[in-house]
């Protein structure tokens, strides 16, 4: 038992990237084997196949504590912080959209089949936005007693927060069918 221990407390660091920033989040593109990493000032691009040189570009931030990342698809990114989302280009590695919210981000959760990502954070209510036309189709007001802190979205539809109010819940969204 000794051992099988001291395997699993013994690991190495083989890379240190040095963001001069604090990092709030980060996302990995496997097929471009493309580090993102967010923080209060920057996102900044990695290229991980450039071990001796990874550093790509950095992206200045207008929002401060970029909390959540997700890949809305192969060319776009989502990253939320206070009072701000913003839509990267992974391929031109920049912003193209910059979408104003009215809290602290905190958690993004995308809803692949219904082209929506959703928001929570330092509110206890959800955002829904477009992927497609970046518009925000619907707040849910006080889903939670505290701040949100984490949405995930289950493979049934359905979508999963939990938050300071020591909660987790189970949502279906219903979409009105046009």
């Amino acid at each position: 038992m000794d051992n099988l221990l001291f395997y699993y407390t013994n690991y190495q660091c083989f890379i240190t990237l040095n963001n001069n920033i604090r990092v709030y989040s980060l996302i990995y593109i496997q097929e471009k084997n493309l580090l993102m990493s967010a923080g209060t000032e920057y996102t900044i691009f990695w290229n991980l196949t450039n071990i001796l040189n990874p550093f790509i570009t950095k992206i200045e931030a207008f929002c401060h504590g970029k909390n959540a990342f997700q890949i809305l698809d192969k060319n776009r990114t989502v990253v939320g912080g206070r009072d701000n989302i913003q839509i990267i280009s992974i391929e031109d590695k920049k912003i193209i959209k910059q979408i104003k919210t009215e809290f602290l981000i905190w958690a993004i959760s995308v809803v692949e089949n219904k082209n929506l990502f959703i928001c929570g954070g330092v509110s206890n209510d959800i955002s829904i936005y477009s992927t497609q036309t970046y518009d925000n189709l619907g707040i849910f007001k006080e889903c939670h007693e505290g701040r949100i802190r984490g949405i995930y979205l289950l493979k049934n539809g359905k979508i999963m927060t939990g938050s300071e109010d020591k909660k987790t819940k189970i949502w279906e969204i219903l979409f009105e069918e046009n």
